[in-house]
């Protein structure tokens, strides 16, 4: 029923645009496209392993791996949040509690994560960036 008025609206302003798709020429190049990007964010490459004798790293590790991959990559590389990895965090935040503010409070794309860690968890995932990243 929808669809009908949909269509029906689109033929009376003349925008018969949905008629003259050819699936061929505009889903399946989308559907390659979708498929390739997925791909390439779900990379198989391991989130750097925390050294196991150490608590506050492998918090940190767990922290990384559940809220922090989607942005900045499973190696810390960047993607849509910026490169952590290779010494950048250090050369961007000389300062752990500049990049402790960051994390919790967020600025720009940057969201706050204050609300949904606790300081200490905010603390290891800091340092397992600075540290094993």
């Amino acid at each position: 029923m929808l669809a009908s008025r949909i269509k029906a609206h689109w033929v009376k302003y003349g925008q018969l645009w949905l008629d003259k798709l050819d699936p061929m020429r505009t889903w399946v190049p989308l559907l390659i496209m979708t498929a390739a990007l997925v791909g390439t964010s779900c990379s198989t490459q391991p989130v750097p392993a925390a050294p196991v004798d150490n608590a506050q790293l492998v918090l940190g590790e767990q922290i990384w791996s559940g809220s922090c991959v989607a942005c900045h990559g499973r190696q810390g590389q960047g993607g849509r949040g910026g490169q952590l990895n290779e010494g950048r965090v250090i050369q961007r935040f000389s300062d752990p509690l500049a990049q402790i503010e960051l994390v919790a409070n967020g600025k720009g794309a940057m969201p706050a994560f204050s609300s949904k860690l606790t300081p200490e968890q905010i603390e290891a995932v800091v340092a397992y960036t600075r540290q094993v990243l």
